[in-house]
């Protein structure tokens, strides 16, 4: 932590930086009024570099706006917001304690996991707090539609008291927003979303509700929701694998297993409708149990927990309660300036202006007849050259050092700046915001930090492990077949980073089209020798062969496939007009047009099963009579 020095900040005082984002800073602060009136805060102020994205104003602008319309104990409070020296800031509440993933990381490695009481209590108040947030309506009595998105271990703190809060909505999505959110754009953590939310889908308030249960599970059983990273993990979200509960808790209740596959169904509609059902289930098994976990127990565990820096933070609030602008200020070291200009006072000495005044009173023949009078005069003249000499020196000093000041000013904004790019390139990660959108993106950052350091290192390896990334997920596409998809993300990987070495390599892979292909033509077979022509969607002849065309749009075994298709669809058809299935032969033409349009015998057929033709039925009875006699 940094040391307390206080500075003037509008109507507040800046104590101490706690924190540095890609975003923004966030400083210990204070404000002081009348009659001796103090209040510590948290001042979050956006950083410089920052406020000239109108993207990242925007989400600042609408976190501060949500925040003074959320007014409830277990989220954090907003108390102002505005601009202060071409700084945008929100001044919040100071919060005594730990976030949850402190508080677990602290817990594990201790080897005193949070005890299930302790674990539900804070689970049944974040649900408390977001039922609060999702029903919230505006002054107008507008409904704000409010999502999280981002419920985890980070974003979730625990006051020394026992309070549970929920922070930063940064990333939140409401009516309230001028920037909207733009579809197919991701946000919030990877290891905490929901599958719909990971695959930019439609999202509601039941995201959350799924993000509260991987906070569950975590709790419960010790470990995270999912494990590994890059296309691994995303691959895991988007089918919701994970390891069930109790396989790695055995005597976990079934209760809690039960609340918690429910917070953890695929299907949103699965789920709890709402925070407010999931919290009733929490307490009431709590209920059942005779259990009544107390803010005062979580407190004692936390203290205890955090024992040797508790004291610590105590003081360093304490010292922070008394700093003011008039004390508690660090010593100065001496001004360079200063320093200088006494030093070129120093050279030239007040004794030669004494002797030169003491010499014009003399009178014009003692002067001239007076040999030590000009000896005096030469070494004076000899002293004010060396002084001169000396002081033009000094200044050069001066600009010197005044240079190099400046210089290591810079380099530090600098090392600032690239830190913050950094920081906002692996929350874009964390985010799956790769290389889209353009100005917010991964790629984006990491390509700021190479326009102040061309070499740095991590940007390198940021970008080398985005290009790994979209080749894993190329590589994964190829390997379920979804030949389209594998080559519009090899060439998206390649536009964010030319070059690549492996996704070019994929590129200039014909193998592994042909290797598709062949795997989607058999595919193909064997679903019409299933008699799944064109259903179920995902599973079926025409998706396959559909998905050659779209690579190989002449390919012939695929051409020939659909034709077999539309065939199959007109046989099928003609003999249910034969039976006199009226309604399932004009089905089956229907269904066979959408899935091969153009088709010339179902056409024609459509056209033969016209509504309101009795005579043709009667046509059907007649050939079906004669087959009888034949």
């Amino acid at each position: 932590m940094e040391p307390i020095t206080p500075k003037p900040f509008g109507k507040y005082i800046l104590l101490d930086r706690l924190a540095v984002g890609g975003m923004a800073e966030v400083f210990r602060g204070k404000i002081i009024g009348e009659e001796g009136f103090e209040k510590l805060i948290v001042i979050k102020r956006m950083l410089p570099q920052n406020a000239l994205e109108e993207t990242l104003v925007n989400s600042f602008i609408d976190e501060a706006k949500l925040g003074a319309l959320l007014q409830h104990e277990n989220i954090i409070h907003t108390y102002d917001f505005g601009e202060i020296d071409r700084f945008y800031y929100m001044a919040m509440e100071y919060l005594f304690g730990q976030d949850l993933h402190t508080l677990l990381k602290r817990s594990a490695q201790a080897g005193r996991p949070l005890d299930t009481e302790n674990a539900l209590l804070i689970i049944s108040k974040i649900c408390e707090g977001m039922s609060y947030a999702h029903n919230l309506k505006d002054l107008n009595d507008n409904h704000l539609q409010i999502i999280h998105r981002d419920i985890s271990p980070h974003n979730i703190f625990i006051t020394y008291e026992g309070k549970v809060k929920i922070i930063d909505f940064g990333v939140a999505k409401s009516m309230t927003q001028t920037d909207k959110t733009r579809t197919g754009l991701v946000k919030g953590k990877v290891a905490y979303m929901s599958p719909e939310q990971l695959d930019a889908g439609t999202i509601d308030h039941r995201t959350d509700i799924f993000s509260i249960g991987a906070l569950m599970y975590e709790m419960l059983t010790g470990q995270r929701l999912y494990t590994g990273d890059g296309a691994d993990l995303f691959k895991k979200v988007m089918n919701a694998e994970f390891t069930a509960p109790d396989i790695l808790k055995p005597d976990l209740p079934r209760e809690l297993i039960g609340i918690l596959g429910r917070a953890l169904a695929v299907d949103p509609d699965k789920r709890y409708p709402s925070c407010a059902d999931m919290q009733k289930d929490i307490d009431d098994y709590l209920f059942a149990m005779s259990s009544r976990p107390t803010p005062k127990r979580l407190s004692d565990f936390i203290i205890e927990l955090f024992s040797d820096i508790y004291q610590t933070d105590k003081k360093a609030m304490a010292k922070a309660a008394q700093a003011s602008l008039t004390g508690d200020k660090p010593v100065p070291e001496s001004d360079p300036q200063q320093q200088d200009y006494e030093q070129t006072v120093f050279i030239d000495k007040p004794e030669m202006t004494a002797t030169l005044m003491a010499a014009e009173h003399r009178t014009a023949g003692s002067i001239f007849r007076n040999k030590r009078f000009w000896l005096s005069i030469t070494v004076i003249l000899v002293l004010l050259a060396a002084a001169g000499t000396a002081s033009i020196k000094i200044k050069e000093i001066r600009l010197e050092k005044e240079r190099l000041a400046q210089q290591a000013i810079q380099e530090e904004k600098n090392q600032t700046a690239i830190q913050g790019f950094i920081s906002r390139a692996e929350t874009c990660i964390e985010e799956n915001k790769l290389s889209t959108p353009e100005n917010d993106c991964a790629v984006f950052y990491y390509r700021q930090v190479f326009t102040i350091d061309p070499d740095n290192e991590t940007a390198k390896a940021g970008l080398e492990r985005i290009g790994n990334t979209y080749a894993a997920l190329a590589d994964d596409a190829w390997k379920v077949l979804d030949i389209k998809r594998a080559h519009k993300l090899v060439k998206r990987g390649l536009d964010a980073i030319p070059g690549h070495g492996r996704l070019a390599a994929l590129a200039a892979q014909s193998d592994k089209d042909r290797v598709a292909i062949q795997g989607l033509i058999e595919k193909a077979e064997q679903s019409i020798e299933e008699s799944r022509l064109s259903t179920p969607e995902n599973d079926c002849a025409v998706l396959y062969y559909r998905r050659v065309l779209e690579v190989d749009p002449d390919n012939e075994p695929a051409k020939s496939g659909m034709i077999r298709i539309g065939n199959r669809y007109a046989a099928l058809a003609e003999g249910a007009w034969r039976r006199l299935k009226i309604k399932r032969a004009r089905y089956l033409v229907r269904i066979g047009l959408e899935a091969v349009p153009g088709h010339p015998r179902l056409i024609e057929l459509k056209s033969e099963f016209k509504e309101n033709q009795p005579g043709l039925i009667f046509k059907g009875i007649g050939k079906s009579i004669q087959g009888v006699f034949e």
